[in-house]
């Protein structure tokens, strides 16, 4: 089952991609690894079809899920991105299919942290 809005999955929850990077403080200075905002945007999110080696690797690390995204020109997620949704729960990116962008969707497989 996604995990997505009360109506169905074809509408899904917010999340937000967040990256650590180097700011400039404003003075002339930089501020080292600060959380920043790279998009925001409507995902679905369901645990990942099962296969021996995935099921190997949910007992070692916790279940996996598949997050899918529209496409959009100029981004594409990392794995050093951090998602969070509205409740606060934060994700890491593990790993992407080789069918990741197919259909002007985005998709990927991620893990809640902790």
């Amino acid at each position: 089952m996604a995990i997505g809005n009360p109506g169905g999955d074809k509408a899904a929850r917010k999340i937000k991609f967040f990256e650590y990077t180097t700011i400039d403080d404003g003075a002339g200075g930089e501020l080292p690894n600060q959380r920043v905002l790279v998009l925001e945007t409507y995902a679905t999110i369901k645990p990942v079809r099962s296969d021996l080696r995935l099921q190997v690797h949910q007992l070692e690390y916790g279940t996996a899920y598949e997050v899918d995204i529209r496409a959009r020109s100029g981004f594409f997620p990392k794995k050093t991105y951090e998602l969070e949704d509205l409740n606060g729960r934060v994700m890491q990116i593990v790993g992407m299919p080789t069918d990741s962008k197919r259909r002007g969707r985005l998709t990927f497989i991620a893990q809640y942290k902790g």
